[in-house]
C-alpha cells in the first residue's frame, strides 16, 4: 500500500512540473551531457519553429548559427562558469526551423536526471529588445558626433575671451572664463566617450598600431595629470625595459582614465601610485590609490558598459560609467588584460597587461556571446 501511495504521488507531482513547464512563456530545453535534447517545452518549439519530436533525440546545435570551433569555446565558457557559480546566463545567436536567424538570453543550469549529469536551458527571445538597443546605439553616435563640433568651436571662443581679458587685467572676467574652459572640457570628455561606446559596439574602434617606449608615455601622462590635483602626489614605481606593441594614445587613453579615477575616488588621501613591471612576455601597469574602494561581489561589473559602484558614498561621484568599459575594450582588443583588486574602504589597485610582441588586434566586432 505504501509503495502504491508513492508511485501516485509521484506521478501526481510529475504531472504537476509537467504543467508547470508547459504553462511557462520561456522557452525551456533539457539535454544530456553530449547535447542531445531529451525534453522541450511548449514555448521552445514555437520559438524555433519546430515540433517537439523533430528536436527530441538531435543535438542542440541544430538551434543554434554558430560553427563548430565557436560551439567548443562556448561549450568551455558555460562548463567554466557552472563550475564557479552554478549557472550561467548569457546571449545565444540562434536560427529558426525556417532560417531566420535571432537572438534569445538564456539561462543553464546542471542537474542530475538518473544519475547522469543534463543540462536545463530557459530561454526568451530578446531580438526585439535588441533592435531597440541598436537603435539608441545609432541615436547615442549620431547625437555626440553633431555636438562634438559647436562644443569645440564654444571652447575656442571661450579661450580667445579669456586670454582678452587676461591681457586688459580682467581678473573676474577671467576667472570665470576659466571655469566655463574646465566645465567645457568635462563636457568634451564625455562626449568622446560615448563615440568610442559607439565605435566599439559597431566594431568600428581603429589601431594605431607600433612599438611606443611606454616608460615615456606614462612620464608624459603623470606630468599632466599631476597639474589637475594638488592634493595628490602621483609616484613611478618601476620601469619597462623593452618597448611595448600597441597603441600608444588608445594605451594613454587607458592609463588616463585609470589615474583620473584614483584621484576622483580617493579625496581624502594625498597618493597614487603606478607600478611598471615587466616579464618576458609583457608589461604590466597598475594605479593604486587609497580611496573607497569597491565591494568584493562587485569587483566582476565594474568594466561594464554603464556600470557604476552604487551606495551612499559612491553616489556623490560624478560620472556614467563608461571611463572603464572603454578602457576593458582598448586593453583586450591589443591582446592584453585588466582587473581589479580592492578592499572596501581601504583602496583599489587597477592593473593592465599589454604584450611586447606582436598580436592580432581586434579590429572589428567579434563577439560570440555576451557572459552575464
Amino acid at each position: 500500500m505504501r509503495d502504491l501511495t508513492s508511485r501516485r504521488e509521484f506521478r501526481s507531482l510529475l504531472k504537476l512540473q509537467t504543467q508547470i513547464l508547459e504553462s511557462m512563456v520561456e522557452g525551456v530545453s533539457v539535454y544530456d551531457s553530449t547535447g542531445i535534447i531529451v525534453y522541450t517545452n511548449s514555448a521552445e518549439d514555437q520559438m524555433f519553429g519546430y515540433e517537439a519530436r523533430e528536436l527530441i533525440g538531435k543535438h542542440v546545435t541544430i538551434q543554434n548559427t554558430y560553427s563548430p570551433e565557436e560551439n567548443k569555446k562556448i561549450v568551455h565558457k558555460v562548463i567554466d562558469q557552472l563550475k564557479k557559480k552554478g549557472y550561467w546566463s548569457g546571449e545565444f545567436n540562434n536560427k529558426k526551423k525556417d532560417g531566420t536567424k535571432f537572438a534569445t538570453f538564456a539561462r543553464i543550469t546542471s542537474i542530475e536526471i538518473g544519475g547522469q549529469k543534463h543540462w536545463v536551458c530557459v530561454q526568451e527571445d530578446v531580438s526585439e529588445r535588441k533592435q531597440i538597443e541598436n537603435q539608441k546605439d545609432e541615436f547615442v553616435g549620431v547625437a555626440t558626433h553633431e555636438l562634438k563640433t559647436p562644443v569645440t568651436s564654444i571652447k575656442a571662443y571661450t579661450q580667445i575671451l579669456k586670454n582678452r581679458f587676461q591681457k586688459k587685467g580682467d581678473k573676474a572676467s577671467t576667472d570665470l572664463l576659466s571655469k566655463m574652459d574646465a566645465q567645457l572640457d568635462k563636457l568634451i570628455t564625455l562626449i568622446s566617450d560615448l563615440l568610442d561606446v559607439t565605435k566599439i559596439e559597431a566594431g568600428k574602434m581603429s589601431f594605431n598600431l607600433e612599438n611606443f617606449n611606454f616608460n615615456a608615455l606614462v612620464g608624459e601622462l603623470i606630468e599632466e595629470l599631476q597639474r589637475t590635483t594638488t592634493r595628490h602626489t602621483i609616484e613611478i614605481k618601476g620601469k619597462a625595459p623593452k618597448k611595448v606593441y600597441g597603441d600608444r594614445d588608445r594605451t594613454g587613453q587607458v592609463l588616463t582614465n585609470l589615474i583620473s579615477n584614483a584621484i576622483k575616488y580617493s579625496p581624502y588621501s594625498d597618493k597614487i601610485n603606478v607600478m611598471i613591471s615587466q616579464d618576458s612576455k609583457g608589461v604590466t601597469l597598475c594605479v593604486q590609490d587609497y580611496g573607497v574602494g569597491v565591494p568584493k561581489k562587485k569587483q566582476e561589473r565594474v568594466f561594464e558598459r554603464f556600470y557604476r559602484v552604487s551606495g551612499p558614498k559612491e553616489d556623490t561621484y560624478p560620472g556614467l560609467g563608461l571611463g572603464l568599459y572603454i578602457s576593458s575594450e582598448i586593453v583586450k582588443r591589443q591582446g592584453g588584460r585588466i582587473w581589479v583588486e580592492s578592499t572596501k574602504g581601504k583602496g583599489s589597485t587597477f592593473c593592465f597587461s599589454l604584450p611586447i610582441k606582436p598580436r592580432h588586434i581586434k579590429q572589428q566586432k567579434i563577439q560570440l556571446l555576451k557572459v552575464i
